[in-house]
């Protein structure tokens, strides 16, 4: 008999930060199997019409700059959250082109967005 209720071990905040800066820009590597998803999300998500967009786990930013590039309005805000310094620090070169409405920042993992009183129209 088997423990329904049984989890498969997770990674602490620790783990998961410290594996992702050693990852890096290796995950842009994951197009190859990510791209189809990320094609339909864009195709059915109304980007087009959002003013604020906050990513939770931005990873390097290539969904960032897409977005800021080609989809998103010309005064739309970009927010990405990461909990890897190393991640952070690619997509804020990936959205440097942006700044004045484009932001990465670190995260220590908790349960809470760091946008205040915002309203973002996609997360």
């Amino acid at each position: 008999m088997t423990n329904a209720t049984a989890h498969a071990p997770t990674l602490s905040h620790a783990e998961a930060k410290s594996f992702y800066d050693r990852f890096g820009k290796l995950r842009d590597w994951q197009s190859f199997y990510e791209s189809a998803a990320i094609d339909d999300m864009i195709a059915h998500a109304a980007f087009e019409c959002a003013h604020a967009v906050v990513e939770i786990g931005c990873g390097t930013g290539a969904l960032a700059e897409r977005l800021l590039a080609d989809v998103l309005p010309a005064d739309a805000t970009y927010l990405g959250i990461e909990i890897s310094s190393t991640m952070v620090k690619l997509t804020r070169e990936r959205i440097a082109r942006w700044s004045a409405r484009a932001r990465a920042v670190e995260t220590d993992g908790a349960p809470r967005l760091p946008v205040g009183n915002a309203i973002a129209d996609r997360i």
